[in-house]
């Protein structure tokens, strides 16, 4: 079973007490745009678990029923995706369509609510914010038609270039991290987040969560006939599924130890910039962030529902 399997994390996060989230207003959401229409419903959606994930990942957050419901939707889309070609691309252009101009008044569940979470979003956010998270949606979504259209394809790729689809768009790494930023109100400064130093740490904490998701879910998957690493990597080294998983995790502890050696240095890389105090903070709050997710999504997908078998 995938969730007996072991990550090794070597540091802790806060988790926020349970009794801070609004979980019931957060299902009036889902419910008041029809993401949830029937007990089945709702009963399938509550296995996921969304607060356990939300209360981990943004510990300090100052909205919690708006995060609750941008993690949420991630995962109502993310099933959607499984419907027919010809809608997942319809519905998907729409969504990108709508984050340059309001969707119709009677849009679809899932691009009305996605509207409205937009527009929460953004009001109150800074230029620079907008502009990153404009480019983080459009990258998801265009990376989410790409993998629609090359599963109807047959279009099999290999286990690297689906893990840079992963990293790149499909994960939605930088969405949820600029979520911590404005859930928790912070916000990096401008040359810390464009430099590659920056853009290295995402980048080996964001490969350890895809990775722990990719073990997790493999069966599920493979159930529904979608693509996963550990199938990947099992067909193209030809890997027994024991050695296969081996493999991912390793390769998920060495990104890990990367992202641990590159944080030593982050006071001195300070100093070179000559960033300020306040932006100083900023950055010590990002990286709690990226540890956040790195520790909150390992925690979360051992107890989910969402990847137990059947």
């Amino acid at each position: 079973m995938s969730q007996d399997i072991t990550f090794t994390i070597p540091f802790q996060t806060p988790v926020a007490p349970l009794g801070e989230l609004p979980v019931g207003k957060h299902i009036r959401w889902l419910q008041g745009y029809g993401l949830i229409k029937t007990d089945e419903q709702a009963q399938r959606y509550r296995s996921i678990d969304v607060p356990e994930l939300v209360r981990r990942v943004y510990p300090t957050s100052q909205d919690f029923l708006l995060a609750l419901n941008a993690i949420g939707w991630e995962f109502l889309y993310d099933d959607f995706l499984e419907c027919d070609t010809k809608t997942a691309i319809d519905v998907t252009g729409q969504l990108i369509d709508s984050l340059v101009s309001p969707p119709p008044e009677h849009s679809v569940p899932l691009v009305s609510a996605h509207a409205d979470l937009w527009q929460r979003l953004c009001t109150g956010s800074s230029e620079e914010w907008l502009v990153r998270i404009t480019a983080n949606r459009w990258s998801f979504f265009s990376s989410c038609l790409m993998e629609v259209v090359d599963q109807c394809d047959g279009r099999i790729p290999s286990a690297s270039e689906y893990l840079n689809l992963r990293l790149r768009g499909t994960a939605d790494l930088d969405y949820a991290y600029a979520l911590a930023e404005r859930f928790e109100g912070y916000e990096l400064p401008p040359q810390v987040w464009h430099s590659s130093r920056m853009h290295s740490m995402r980048w080996h904490a964001g490969t350890h969560k895809v990775i722990v998701n990719e073990v997790h879910s493999e069966e599920k998957e493979e159930a529904r006939r979608s693509f996963n690493l550990i199938r990947l990597l099992m067909s193209e080294r030809n890997l027994s599924h024991t050695d296969a998983v081996s493999y991912a995790k390793e390769l998920a502890d060495r990104h890990l130890q990367k992202f641990l050696k590159e944080e030593e240095v982050v006071p001195e890389f300070c100093d070179r910039i000559g960033l300020d105090e306040p932006g100083r903070h900023a950055v010590g709050h990002y990286l709690d962030t990226l540890r956040n997710w790195v520790n909150g999504n390992y925690a979360w997908h051992c107890s989910s529902g969402r990847y137990n078998p059947g």
